[in-house]
């Protein structure tokens, strides 16, 4: 007996409904194959995992910063410590930036310290150095002096020391932020004439 137009019809249905649920499971498998393996993966980090990975111990370098008291260059066999750092400003004139610094030596032949250049807050760098050659088992204050743009603040100096040791010259340089540099106001002052005496 030939199958009849609804025969064909309910088999048509039914498979496309097989394949429908098919198409449902494989979409399902593959989402839940994915979650597992990822909570697999994380799970398995933690427990037989390596770790964290190390913290970076290299520290960023950074520019050391000294105020009066400091030693100037911890890495001079002499000793040079900051006693003043200031700026005298004027209304009527440029301000003026004053570093000093007392120097003990002890026993170093040929020893000379240098001061500057000095870098500003405006970004100007300063090239004026001074230099001081300080003889051994003698004491010394260095005294420096830079002109500033009005309304300018120093920020940063460089110092360098050279000796001989053991008939070799030797060279120690460090750049160095300068600490909390007050600031002074000066007045000008004009010098009055005396009084004319009367006969």
């Amino acid at each position: 007996m030939p199958s009849s137009p609804d025969d064909a019809a309910n088999e048509s249905s039914t498979s496309s409904q097989w394949i429908v649920r098919l198409m449902l499971l494989l979409a399902f498998g593959l989402a839940f194959a994915i979650e597992g393996r990822t909570l697999f993966l994380t799970i398995k980090n933690e427990l037989f995992g390596d770790g964290p990975p190390p913290a970076d111990t290299t520290a960023a370098a950074t520019v050391p910063t000294v105020a009066p008291g400091d030693e100037l260059l911890p890495a001079s066999p002499a000793q040079e410590v900051v006693r003043l750092q200031a700026v005298n400003a004027r209304s009527d004139g440029p301000w003026t930036f004053r570093f000093v610094v007392a120097v003990r030596n002890d026993s170093l032949a040929g020893y000379a310290l240098t001061l500057g250049p000095v870098v500003t807050t405006e970004g100007d760098t300063l090239r004026q150095t001074v230099r001081r050659a300080v003889a051994a088992g003698d004491t010394a204050r260095v005294r420096g002096r830079w002109t500033l743009v009005t309304g300018d603040r120093p920020q940063a100096l460089t110092a360098t020391v050279q000796f001989r040791r053991d008939g070799t010259l030797q060279t120690v340089t460090r750049r160095v932020v300068l600490g909390r540099v007050p600031v002074r106001m000066t007045q000008r002052w004009r010098r009055l004439a005396p009084p004319e005496r009367r006969m």
